[in-house]
């Protein structure tokens, strides 16, 4: 059983889920669910939420860094890019570009985050680490569906659509951990259906360099 989850009274990320996505009809199992990641019941304006700074697109995985390495913005977070290694990012989407983000979510929580992205933008993988479990929290209590996960962190989800703090994107699938008074969430989405058994091992590489 997942304990009492609190309400966050501020706006968050946004996950925008499932039905079909422009180049290849997105996950049919899932279709029409639309999910908006918030506290509340109402749908969030991607308006409002701050859009990333540009940035030049590396290799998968970026530069090396050494494992365990803090965020950019001095957090005490690890960078969310060192999370996930050339080899494995490019085993479950192919060759891509990486683009980091270390900032502030317009909720005040500090978080990481690192997206990958294949040359013709069909697929992604997506990795946040954001202070605090409040996410998860949020996650448990928004989400309209969502599958238990045991074994993963201390707590685990997962559900249709990506999770973001500052981009939205159809289809594809997202697992939420919390873990170590922080939230981690994977996300991946396929050129067509993304099943949980598709995500599951790119988290579990993740929580491995906690």
């Amino acid at each position: 059983m997942f304990r009492h989850h609190r309400h966050l009274s501020t706006a968050a990320l946004i996950v925008l889920a499932l039905g079909s996505f422009a180049a290849c009809g997105g996950d049919d199992d899932d279709e029409g669910v639309s999910p908006v990641d918030t506290p509340s019941e109402t749908t969030a304006d991607p308006a409002d939420v701050a859009p990333p700074e540009d940035g030049d697109d590396e290799g998968a995985g970026g530069d090396e860094q050494d494992e365990g390495s803090e965020s950019d913005s001095g957090l005490d977070l690890p960078a969310a890019c060192d999370l996930l290694t050339d080899e494995e990012v490019e085993a479950a989407i192919g060759t891509a570009t990486s683009e980091g983000e270390d900032d502030v979510a317009i909720d005040g929580l500090s978080y990481s985050q690192c997206f990958w992205e294949d040359a013709e933008g069909n697929q992604m993988i997506g990795v946040g680490v954001v202070e605090t479990t409040d996410r998860f929290d949020m996650h448990v209590g928004n989400m309209p569906s969502y599958e238990e996960l045991p074994g993963l962190g201390d707590e685990a989800i997962a559900f249709p659509g990506v999770s973001s703090e500052t981009r939205g994107a159809t289809g594809g699938r997202t697992i939420s951990i919390s873990v170590d008074d922080r939230t981690v969430t994977v996300s991946l989405r396929l050129d067509g259906e993304t099943p949980v058994d598709a995500v599951t091992p790119l988290a579990e590489a993740v929580l491995a360099r906690f």
